[in-house]
């Protein structure tokens, strides 16, 4: 009796066990943990902005010629000194030809002064003062007279460099403003370039939002589906009176978007 109580108090205890594991999985809920900041709502504020190149630069001719070459065309992409056009340079380079000439022949007349001053200066008292001093002079003159021819010859090499028109940075080439054969003065624009390299977003933000927007710890150009981050960089103290908003200018973090985008 006492062994088949003993057996009967387990299976109870065992019983017991059963259904009240048995009504624990039956009284589940289920828990799903998220962090803080996903669920935490923040203020989302939304301005019009567009994408701006600080250099759109119409590049021009600095001297009179012909054109001879413009490798370039609409929509290419060109780095900073790649070569935009060729102007004709065979006039500066004869002007050059013929400066050089001039310059020897000043320092050969420059050195014939030099040595007749010498002897001058070696006679002493056997020749008058009036003489050493005229021989100073031709020597100061003609010092001056080559002198001014180098910087002659410096100014024909730089205008034939001119000739040769480079790119002033990495840029999109958005339209040919000139043509071979074209003879242009200085001044001429021949091509317009687009900085795609050093760009800006630019934004209308409401005078009320300005501070918001100083204080936000994200700020994201979004333009079909892509997003852009950005950096404040400057609140224009100006104020738009008719849309009451500030121009405010920022800058990509790392990836940006084409000049133009809005």
């Amino acid at each position: 009796m006492i062994k088949q109580l003993a057996i009967n108090t387990i299976i109870g205890i065992i019983s017991m066990m059963f259904t009240f594991n048995s009504f624990a999985a039956d009284d589940r809920t289920s828990v799903t943990v998220k962090k803080l900041h996903k669920l935490y709502m923040y203020p989302r504020i939304e301005s019009p902005a567009t994408v701006v190149s600080l250099n759109d630069s119409s590049i021009s001719a600095e001297v009179s010629s012909k054109i001879i070459e413009m490798p370039v065309a609409v929509g290419d992409i060109v780095f900073r000194d790649a070569i935009l056009a060729r102007l004709n340079s065979t006039d500066f380079e004869l002007e050059k030809k013929r400066l050089r000439v001039s310059a020897k022949k000043i320092s050969v007349r420059l050195q014939q002064a030099r040595s007749k001053l010498k002897r001058y200066q070696k006679l002493a008292g056997g020749v008058s003062r009036e003489k050493v001093r005229q021989a100073k002079g031709d020597v100061q003159v003609l010092e001056f007279d080559l002198q001014d021819i180098k910087v002659r010859i410096a100014q024909a090499s730089r205008n034939i460099e001119k000739c040769t028109i480079k790119g002033p940075f990495t840029g999109l080439i958005l339209k040919r403003l000139g043509k071979v054969g074209e003879f242009v003065s200085p001044g001429k624009p021949l091509i317009r370039v687009l900085d795609i390299e050093h760009i800006e977003v630019s934004a209308q933000v409401q005078t009320r939002d300005i501070e918001s927007l100083k204080e936000a710890k994200e700020l994201i150009l979004e333009y079909r589906n892509e997003k852009y981050p950005l950096k404040l960089r400057s609140v224009v103290a100006l104020l738009d009176e008719r849309t009451r908003t500030q121009e405010v200018r920022l800058i990509f973090k790392d990836k940006h978007a084409l000049p133009g985008t809005s």
